[in-house]
């Protein structure tokens, strides 16, 4: 049996179960922050050098996972460096992966679209040529 079924206005139970479930990660991200934030306060001998090399340690983790993600290593360094030079090559490696990208799902859109157009087409003038075949026959049938 349906669920749907008992449903009388869909749309305003499709509002109602969205704003629940917003809710609930509302409610849960309070829970984490809150978390977070009393096992910090417990300990108060936290240096910042501390926090300096777990924040290091965490990037390079990072680095090593996403090696194989083209876009996130050049954010990473444009979030590290202060060096402008480095930030600006950085940025115009993220734009060039980008147009690259763009210009790869243009080239493989046109290819998918025009199969398609000429697929439809061809089998267009297939019918159209066979519709006047059987047009002359019935003609000469009737002749």
């Amino acid at each position: 049996m349906k669920f749907s079924k008992f449903i009388k206005n869909k749309d305003i139970f499709q509002i109602i179960i969205t704003l629940f479930f917003i809710g609930s990660l509302i409610l849960l991200e309070f829970f984490i922050i809150n978390n977070i934030t009393s096992n910090l306060s417990d300990n108060t001998t936290i240096n910042s050098e501390n926090i300096i090399n777990g924040i290091n340690t965490f990037n390079g983790k990072i680095k090593n996972i996403n090696k194989y993600f083209l876009i996130i290593n050049p954010i990473i360094n444009i979030l590290n460096n202060y060096n402008k030079i480095n930030i600006i090559l950085d940025f115009l490696k993220i734009i060039f992966i980008n147009l690259l990208f763009l210009i790869l799902f243009i080239l493989v859109g046109k290819k998918v679209l025009f199969k398609k157009y000429f697929k439809k087409n061809n089998n267009y003038y297939i019918k159209m040529n066979n519709k006047k075949i059987n047009d002359k026959i019935q003609k000469k049938i009737i002749n």
